[in-house]
């Protein structure tokens, strides 16, 4: 079966996971639209690219991930639905959110982890060396003190996209509410009462908003600024803990990310968690948080096993068939 799967952001992750399932599923991709069986589309806002007569002919699978609901377009989302045959979610919330909007079928499939990107594993000693020498040498955005002891700080991540990009240029951040930023900082607070030395590692891109809420308050922190995927794999193995704060989320990558690297992680209740960490690792972080132990480690490794990228890919590509069929 042929499928047309464009990649309309390869930089951005929706690019990496239309990247991986063309290299991975069981069908022929091809790159003449007319000539395919169907449309496969993972970046759902890029539809009306294409020609309404083609979507007329085609069976058309759209991919949804994550919807704010202060950001949900409900007449761009009617306008495209009349050419859906199916839609692919992530998650039992968009699964909920979606079908108070449409009759169409909706397939619930969990993202997936790809071992090849995140099973090496560094030396903690060694990446907090890196760090620490980059912060001396001014090579990173930091407010580390001179005496700079990475090896004894316990360090908690945040590798997310915070801010807003209308209103940078001039100075002001406006917060991704979504992602819950001042969520997280309310976190790292709480932690600080009960632990000495936190510092926050903060990697990726527009991460202006919580900077400035962490400097407000003298919480220190290292930033990393959007780095390549082998940076970032080494950056989990630095770290004590991942705090996930968004409000709402497709995935997030995190959790499948700092799981599958058997790095301690706790969330709020949102996107796939439920899928992936144990209940107890599930709260409200801006009011409490747990240092998960080995077994919530173990549990929530073992979760990430059941959603490699083969299995999930092999669900989409039955979806696909049956649709075609």
């Amino acid at each position: 079966m042929k499928i047309f799967c464009y990649n309309h952001e390869p930089e951005w992750i929706l690019g990496r996971i239309t990247e991986e399932f063309c290299a991975t599923t069981s069908h022929t991709i091809t790159n003449d639209i007319q000539k395919c069986d169907a449309i496969f589309l993972i970046a759902p806002f890029c539809y009306d690219q294409y020609h309404k007569e083609i979507l007329k002919q085609k069976k058309f699978i759209v991919m949804l991930h994550h919807i704010s609901e202060d950001k949900f377009d409900y007449s761009k989302f009617v306008e495209c639905d009349q050419y859906v045959d199916t839609y692919i979610v992530p998650n039992c919330y968009t699964k909920a959110f979606v079908s108070n909007y449409t009759n169409k079928d909706i397939q619930q499939i969990c993202y997936w982890i790809n071992p090849t990107l995140w099973s090496e594993q560094a030396s903690k000693k060694l990446i907090r060396e890196s760090l620490e020498i980059a912060c001396k040498e001014g090579k990173l955005d930091h407010t580390l003190s001179n005496n700079i002891d990475l090896q004894n700080a316990f360090i908690v991540g945040s590798f997310v996209r915070d801010t807003e990009g209308e209103g940078i240029s001039q100075g002001i951040y406006v917060p991704k509410h979504e992602k819950g930023p001042l969520l997280f900082v309310r976190c790292i607070e709480h932690i600080q009462n009960d632990i000495d030395n936190v510092i926050v590692l903060l990697s990726g891109w527009r991460r202006q908003y919580i900077i400035q809420e962490l400097t407000k308050r003298n919480i220190p922190y290292i930033y990393v600024m959007r780095p390549i995927l082998p940076v970032i794999n080494a950056l989990y193995d630095a770290l004590n803990l991942y705090v996930v704060s968004s409000r709402c989320e497709g995935g997030p990558q995190h959790l499948l990310e700092a799981p599958f690297k058997k790095i301690p992680t706790i969330s709020r209740s949102i996107g796939i968690v439920h899928d992936i960490l144990h209940t107890d690792c599930i709260m409200n972080v801006e009011d409490q948080y747990i240092i998960p132990a080995q077994e919530h480690i173990d549990f929530a490794y073992k979760k990430t096993l059941e959603v490699t990228i083969d299995k999930q890919v092999a669900k989409i590509d039955n979806v696909l068939e049956k649709i075609c069929s």
